[in-house]
């Protein structure tokens, strides 16, 4: 569950989703394993990673982590 100041890191979660759900059109399953995984984190990185989408944009973030 995710660490931290939970009811932050929830926001955040719901936030980094909905701009994943935006621009990768995630399948069901994809979006399931992301949840999962967005919930093993803790506050702290929940608001880092959506600032840092919300900064740069998840397609281009994912696109360079692929590389």
């Amino acid at each position: 569950m995710i660490t931290g100041d939970r009811a932050l890191g929830c926001k955040y979660r719901d936030l980094i989703l909905k701009q994943i759900i935006e621009e990768l059109n995630p399948t069901e399953k994809e979006l399931n394993i992301i949840t999962n995984r967005l919930n093993k984190a803790s506050s702290d990185e929940l608001e880092r990673t959506y600032e840092a989408f919300e900064r740069f944009g998840v397609k281009m973030i994912m696109e360079t982590v692929k590389k």
